[in-house]
């Protein structure tokens, strides 16, 4: 199995003990999706598409996966994962190192105070992928507050409507490869009063 260890991970040794999908170390793809959520319920958000897609042009993905360890994720810019039927190979935007010149000219005018409220999980690569974003987001004059909770705790207040938050970090995992799955997680009637 693939154990990872904060940023130290075991693969790399295995693999080179043992190689990748030759003998005993093996690894494939699951369903699994990690990604940051925006709550377009407040301001920062509501109407603004072009910081939203400024975001997506400014985050370093690469980044975010380094930060979880060795085989412990792929690039991605799609909800749909390479395992499920209906996923294509498209790129929607940068996966290799973020477009900063897109995302500044997106960004310009539309920061609204430039404050923005993250929150993230409890375990310890969280914290990290949100200072990725933290720094991701500096670059176009987003100043991000990190706001750590333990998983039950942070699911909770992203789906509580009026809860302060700009951003939010959410792991998803589908235990069979069906799109239709992903449906819980973008449907607005999920979200209730505190």
């Amino acid at each position: 199995p693939n154990q990872v260890y904060g940023r130290e991970n075991k693969s790399g040794e295995l693999k080179r003990k043992y190689g990748l999908n030759k003998s005993r170390f093996w690894l494939a793809p699951s369903a699994n999706l990690r990604m940051f959520v925006l709550n377009v319920e407040r301001p920062l958000f509501r109407g603004n598409l072009r910081l939203r897609k400024a975001i997506n042009f400014a985050i370093d993905r690469a980044a975010m996966v380094r930060e979880r360890g060795l085989y412990t994720g792929f690039l991605t810019d799609q909800y749909l994962t390479p395992r499920l039927p209906e996923f294509r190979n498209e790129h929607i935007y940068p996966l290799k190192r973020p477009n900063l010149a897109k995302a500044r000219a997106l960004a310009r005018g539309q920061t609204r105070g430039g404050k923005a409220v993250l929150y993230v999980c409890g375990d310890e690569t969280c914290p990290r992928q949100g200072a990725v974003l933290r720094s991701n987001l500096a670059r176009i004059g987003i100043d991000v507050e990190v706001k750590q909770f333990p998983s039950p705790v942070l699911f909770s207040k992203l789906r509580t409507r009026g809860e302060p938050f700009d951003m939010g970090w959410i792991g998803w995992l589908s235990s069979y490869p069906d799109p239709g799955r992903l449906s819980c997680l973008f449907d607005g009637a999920m979200i209730r009063r505190p």
